[in-house]
């Protein structure tokens, strides 16, 4: 081979291996989502989609898996173009330039793919982060701006990156980490995509608090219905902006192509945007089993070491408006019900001016 031809090889190689790279992990987690999204799904049709939140999220969920599922198999497709190219096309064609150039345009529709997908899944896991804390400040909806703000700023510069994503060149620079505005919106993207759900975490961290000040910890007994959901939005809110966090730095962190920091850097964004497309989906079963996300994972949070007996156990609390009941009267009684029938009636001074009595746990279950 002369030089030239060498070196296309070694780009081809090279470029075979990020994929392959990319495919195993992406491979794994798949397998995960579907297990998770049958369990998912199984779930939701035993509870009924009687109620708009309950339809709402379980459309989410399959929509985010029919997203996954393209972008698996634009993965897939990828590595099985450049396996036909060395394999079982013609090999004296192979370490030609413009077989290259050949690969590159049968490719790069599956990038388009990934691009887009992996857009509209941070899209939608985004929604719904800032959705569950607009059900949660129902009364207060000013202190919605900047997460709303943020979500929208998020939204234009992924599609103003989506529309500049329609060359090949552009694609190349992206991942090769030039310096070029279609990276600079990138970042910015993912960036402003992490900002948005940090705020709306803690804003939702601030309402647990708000409810176990009111409230009060009881020494004995397991933890409220609205505690423990409470709590499992805001561990589900933290490990989403884990999973966010190292794509922000590793897109704004100049990397060398084809070195061995680049092949981590790609199994990691993979395994990022695998876990993204899963998150609300893992929101249903958590919240569905009503565990927390330590709980679920087999570790002892303490918050329930001692249960009550059967016949005071909470029904099960499905998806929805997150609300806090009002005083009992002598006329009726308060118990613990869908979620997602009532339209929240949260009222910190309704709740302020009753006395914290041992029942706590069913005067304040949600509707």
């Amino acid at each position: 081979m002369t030089p030239e031809e060498l070196a296309n090889v070694t780009i081809i190689g090279r470029s075979l291996l990020a994929n392959v790279v990319s495919v195993i992990p992406a491979t794994l987690l798949y397998g995960m989502f579907i297990y998770l999204f049958g369990h998912s799904t199984a779930i939701t049709i035993h509870r009924g989609l009687r109620s708009w939140p309950a339809r709402v999220m379980f459309i989410t969920s399959l929509t985010t898996f029919i997203l996954t599922s393209l972008l698996w198999g634009a993965f897939i497709a990828a590595l099985l173009i450049q396996l036909k190219a060395g394999l079982v096309d013609d090999l004296a064609e192979f370490a030609q330039k413009r077989k290259l150039a050949a690969i590159n345009a049968q490719i790069f529709p599956c990038m388009v793919i990934e691009n887009w997908v992996d857009q509209l899944v941070i899209y939608i896991s985004d929604g719904i982060v800032v959705w569950r804390a607009w059900v949660l400040f129902s009364e207060e909806r000013w202190m919605m701006m900047l997460p709303a703000m943020l979500l929208l700023a998020s939204i234009a510069t992924g599609l103003a990156y989506l529309a500049l994503m329609s060359s090949l060149s552009a694609f190349i620079a992206v991942q090769l980490r030039q310096a070029t505005i279609t990276l600079n919106l990138v970042t910015a993207n993912l960036a402003l995509s992490f900002a948005t759900n940090v705020v709306a975490t803690l804003m939702i961290l601030y309402r647990l608090w708000r409810h176990r000040r009111i409230v009060g910890v009881k020494a004995l007994g397991a933890p409220s219905a609205v505690q423990k959901v409470l709590v499992t939005l805001v561990e589900s809110g933290a490990f989403y902006c884990a999973v966010q966090l190292p794509r922000v730095i590793l897109y704004a962190s100049p990397v060398k192509p084809y070195t061995p920091r680049y092949y981590v850097t790609q199994v990691i964004l993979t395994i990022a945007s695998m876990l993204t497309s899963m998150y609300p989906t893992m929101v249903i079963v958590l919240v569905n089993q009503h565990r927390t996300m330590v709980e679920f994972f087999g570790f002892d949070t303490g918050l329930g070491r001692t249960r009550r007996p059967i016949d005071e156990e909470h029904h099960p609390v499905t998806l929805g408006h997150l609300s806090f009941a009002r005083p009992p009267t002598s006329h009726t009684t308060t118990h613990l019900a869908d979620m997602s029938s009532t339209r929240p009636e949260y009222s910190d001074s309704s709740i302020e001016k009753r006395p914290v009595s041992g029942n706590n746990d069913k005067e304040m279950a949600p509707f």
